[in-house]
């Protein structure tokens, strides 16, 4: 059974993490694990060094996980329900299109259309990019917000509110990373 992200870290396994103690975590682990305090030729430093280098691509691989709110959210929806968080895009591209497009609302389809027909139009236009890229960040914060609202409800998990609020977030981070690459 392998240790959470979060233990490893040494972070409270929430949504709403402290990303610089996440940060500072993952630095004083690296540090301590460093592979050149392994360096002596001997078959004991060998294997130790070989150990350090597995553990130091965990700790690496859990720090971007946790630093990331998608992937932190995706993460820590599979530890909360035990199963790997599924969106519905993965759906769609695995050939399960019709329960794929009945998880996204509507809404959020057209406003992902609308926002996209606005990115081609504004085409080259930087300030129109900067205007759309704003608009966006701020339905990501909301987004964020309603994520760790459901991932961290202390009372009641709500897994299909936390799935909702994931979905959104996949989507807008798809618009950030589409208006960043015309800017």
């Amino acid at each position: 059974h392998e240790v959470s992200h979060y233990r490893l870290l040494s972070v409270p396994e929430r949504f709403s993490v402290d990303v610089k103690r996440v940060e500072l975590s993952m630095k004083n682990l690296q540090k301590r694990l460093h592979p050149d305090k392994f360096s002596s030729a001997g078959g004991q430093m060998k294997r130790e060094k070989e150990y350090s280098e597995k553990i130091s691509a965990r700790v690496n691989e859990a720090y971007g996980k946790l630093r990331d709110p998608l992937l932190r959210a995706k993460y820590l929806f599979g530890l909360k329900t035990g199963a790997a968080y599924d969106s519905a895009e993965e759906k769609e591209t695995n050939g399960g299109e019709e329960e794929a497009r009945e998880e996204v609302p509507p809404e959020l389809l057209f406003l992902v259309m609308e926002v996209r027909e606005a990115i081609e139009e504004a085409d080259e236009d930087g300030e129109e990019l900067i205007k759309l890229k704003e608009e966006n960040e701020e339905r990501m914060e909301e987004a964020e917000r309603r994520v760790g609202e459901a991932l961290d409800d202390e009372v009641e998990f709500d897994a299909e509110k936390a799935r909702k609020a994931i979905v959104e977030l996949t989507y807008f981070e798809k618009i950030r990373k589409e208006i960043i690459e015309r800017l």
